[in-house]
């Protein structure tokens, strides 16, 4: 059976956040809000990212106990958020998820409470889907991957956790009856 989410924060107790990583979290703490950084990806404002990715937020303490440092940052580059924004594939690369802005700015707070978190059918290894109270424009439930991995962030080479998708998922109840078949439902709220 799935975890509820009393029983997940509390196995999840203080991950280290208080030994580790002032000095990074200071550091960005001058860096814009996500939404700020997506609606700059909107305008075209690809400098300021060119090499680097973007800032989602601190991965949240619940992510924890499915083993995702909580002292590590979330990124997603901004080729990943064009994608999610669009109708067609960016540069004829991706897919197309055809999300709005408000609901891809909504993303680290959808990620710290989400309503069922499941390992991921292809790379069980190192990667969890995150499913969402939030639907797109289509009335589907956005589900968001994230992955163990490296990231550049503020000139710096890093490991972070990856946010590498968003997207309304079609078939959404029978992607979740395929989870519960195969044993892979970790946390349902």
């Amino acid at each position: 059976a799935a975890a509820g989410y009393d029983e997940v924060v509390g196995r999840a107790g203080n991950s280290g956040q208080e030994e580790a990583g002032h000095v990074f979290w200071d550091e960005t703490a001058k860096l814009p809000t996500f939404a700020e950084q997506v609606e700059a990806i909107i305008n075209d404002d690809t400098i300021s990212f060119s090499n680097s990715h973007l800032l989602v937020g601190q991965t949240p303490e619940i992510l924890g106990c499915f083993g995702f440092d909580t002292k590590l940052p979330i990124l997603v580059s901004q080729n990943k958020v064009r994608n999610m924004m669009a109708d067609e594939p960016v540069r004829g690369r991706g897919t197309a998820h055809g999300l709005d802005k408000e609901a891809v700015a909504q993303l680290p707070a959808a990620i710290a409470d989400p309503a069922i978190v499941m390992q991921s059918r292809t790379r069980p290894e190192d990667s969890i889907v995150i499913t969402t109270e939030m639907l797109d424009n289509m009335q589907r439930p956005i589900i968001a991957a994230l992955r163990k991995g490296r990231g550049y962030l503020l000139a710096k080479d890093m490991e972070a956790n990856i946010l590498t998708s968003a997207y309304g998922r079609a078939g959404f109840l029978n992607f979740v009856n395929a989870a519960i078949r195969e044993n892979r439902i970790l946390y349902a709220n």
